[in-house]
């Protein structure tokens, strides 16, 4: 029995003196000083690089809260002058309304301001142009989309001439400058392989000017802004 006890007491002994295997364990091994192997820093995540065909954008005018009503309101002001007969569109002008009171003035000059704000981060040659010849007659209309300097130019042409068959289409390449300005487009029957080519500098005043190679034929031509139709005062 004396001897059991002894075996027993011993074994315990030993497995006290035992060192825990570690083996499996993905610590960090320590180091010769006894302190942990100190982990690498993580590299900082770069700020996404900005996309230069997107540009900033304007959101829509909101009238602000003092000015919304509480309740729907009755339109019930008289215009000052009945028209005498039906009026079109292109006829029609605001005299025959009442005048606008402080609520719709303040809505108006707000879209206005957002607008003008938003026409001012585009570029220059966004908007519709006309390109004449040199005695002054339209050959072509041209509607550009431009963004600013970081985003592509894109556009669209239409044949104005009498003597032409209207046709339409999409400029294919456009290559600007500082001061110069390349579009090139298929115009004419379409079966045509060699592209109508306009190569144009800018002039002090807003304008292009230079030259349109249609399959081999040159002329001189100037490019400057459609005119805006005024409104009725």
């Amino acid at each position: 029995m004396a001897a059991l006890l002894l075996i027993a007491l011993m074994a315990g002994v030993v497995q006290a003196q035992t060192p825990p295997d570690t083996s499996d364990d993905d610590g960090p091994p320590p180091l010769q000083n006894g302190l942990s192997q100190p982990q690498p820093a993580m590299p900082p995540i770069p700020d996404p690089i900005p996309d230069p065909i997107r540009r900033p954008v304007v959101r829509p005018f909101e009238m602000p809260l003092t000015y919304q009503p509480a309740a729907p309101m009755a339109y019930s002001i008289a215009p000052q002058v009945a028209p005498k007969a039906a009026v079109t569109v292109e006829n029609y002008h605001g005299a025959y309304e009442a005048p606008a009171d402080e609520q719709q003035r303040y809505y108006l000059s707000g879209v206005m301001g957002h607008f003008e704000a938003e026409q001012a981060m585009l570029g220059a040659l966004d908007g519709e142009w006309t390109v004449s010849s040199k005695d002054g007659g339209p050959l072509f209309t041209v509607i550009l989309n431009d963004a600013g300097e970081a985003s592509p130019v894109e556009g669209a042409w239409r044949d104005v001439r009498k003597d032409h068959a209207s046709s339409i289409g999409v400029i294919e390449t456009i290559d600007r400058g500082s001061v110069s300005l390349k579009l090139s487009f298929h115009s004419g029957a379409g079966d045509r392989l060699e592209p109508t080519v306009l190569s144009l500098t800018l002039q002090p005043d807003g304008r292009w000017s230079g030259e349109l190679n249609e399959a081999g034929t040159v002329q001189s031509v100037v490019m400057k802004h459609a005119p805006i139709v005024p409104t009725q005062p």
